[in-house]
């Protein structure tokens, strides 16, 4: 039987591969990186190993993206604008997931970065464009939106965001809201009414 699968575009260091190695028993689940679909390793003549943008991304992500819907319950995919515009051009429904811009989620995630063992590199790009990243999320009209750390809202992702975001998800099937343009408030509890803004 296929599965209802949702598709989450979540920002670094949200939880993703936790959900996928610690709720394995709750959800079916793929922790898609994009870095698997975005480089290629050529060898030059001398030997030397040479790390190239692979010109088929990101149309080989979204591919494979495609290939598991029916498969999974849920499928977490990279927050790179490149990723969230494709989603969109593909008119894929997902559901954008972001830390609230603060000092404190800032230090947080920085620590959840180091922590990880997340390359300095890595870290102090996504630290030196928190506030454009985020802003560029909030922004968004087509995804599906939940803030992490806002309005006593979790701060990673885990089993009752994903409890809520599929309660959502069947909330924005039913009253047919895909297209609808408006951000969807996750309720805190699957029992209390939910809203869009």
């Amino acid at each position: 039987m296929s599965k209802d699968t949702i598709i989450i575009s979540a920002f670094p260091a949200c939880g993703k591969t936790w959900c996928v190695e610690n709720l394995k028993d709750k959800f079916d689940m793929s922790d898609s990186d994009s870095s698997n679909f975005s480089w290629v390793y050529n060898k030059t003549e001398d030997g030397t190993t040479v790390k190239e943008r692979n010109p088929e991304f990101p149309k080989n992500y979204i591919d494979h993206i495609k290939s598991l819907i029916g498969e999974k319950d849920f499928i977490f995919v990279s927050s790179h604008d490149v990723v969230r515009n494709t989603l969109k051009e593909n008119e894929l429904p997902y559901f954008l997931v972001y830390p609230d811009n603060t000092s404190d989620n800032k230090c947080l995630w920085t620590q959840r970065m180091t922590g990880r063992g997340s390359p300095n590199s890595m870290i102090n790009f996504v630290m030196g464009n928190w506030d454009n990243f985020i802003e560029d999320m909030k922004i968004e009209s087509f995804p599906f939106h939940y803030v992490l750390g806002k309005d006593g809202n979790s701060l990673s992702l885990n089993e009752t965001v994903l409890n809520d975001i599929r309660y959502t998800y069947e909330q924005i099937k039913k009253n047919n809201l895909w297209n609808d343009g408006h951000i969807v408030v996750i309720p805190k509890n699957p029992t209390e009414p939910w809203n869009k803004e």
